[in-house]
């Protein structure tokens, strides 16, 4: 249910859901299981399109912290988690942050799917993006 409101765009009556899910996750599985870890970056992501970033900065943190401990630094599930932090860290203005973890998904994504993959064309406007938002008077302003 919780992921059909956040489909639909209620994340207000999706939240407290989100958080029910990884309560129950943590106590059913334990931190280190998978869906635990997935239940948090769905609880994170709700958390920024609430605009309440600094829950999903500490959040998407903890994500990353255990992906590369648990699949390694250069796990999909660990591109993903970095991407996410990313994406946080410019929502809050932290380009400078946010600047080698996309350099980073950048380069593990067109190193595992190429060029031409959808995931590496969005990868590298991420990295366009921050780089705009670092110097906005640059040549593609």
């Amino acid at each position: 249910m919780q992921a059909g409101l956040r489909l639909i765009g209620r994340h207000d009556d999706a939240l407290p859901l989100c958080e029910q899910v990884l309560t129950d996750y943590i106590r059913i599985f334990g931190e280190d299981h998978p869906d635990t870890h997935w239940a948090r970056t769905n609880l994170a992501g709700t958390h920024r399109h609430l605009g309440r970033h600094d829950d999903a900065l500490r959040l998407e943190e903890q994500v990353l912290a255990a992906r590369i401990r648990l699949l390694s630094s250069d796990h999909p599930d660990t591109h993903r988690a970095r991407a996410n932090l990313a994406a946080t860290y410019n929502d809050l203005g932290r380009h400078n942050d946010a600047l080698p973890l996309v350099e980073q998904v950048l380069s593990a994504r067109v190193r595992l799917l190429g060029d031409d993959h959808p995931h590496t064309v969005r990868a590298r406007a991420n990295l366009a993006a921050t780089h705009r938002f670092l110097d906005p008077s640059g040549p593609e302003a």
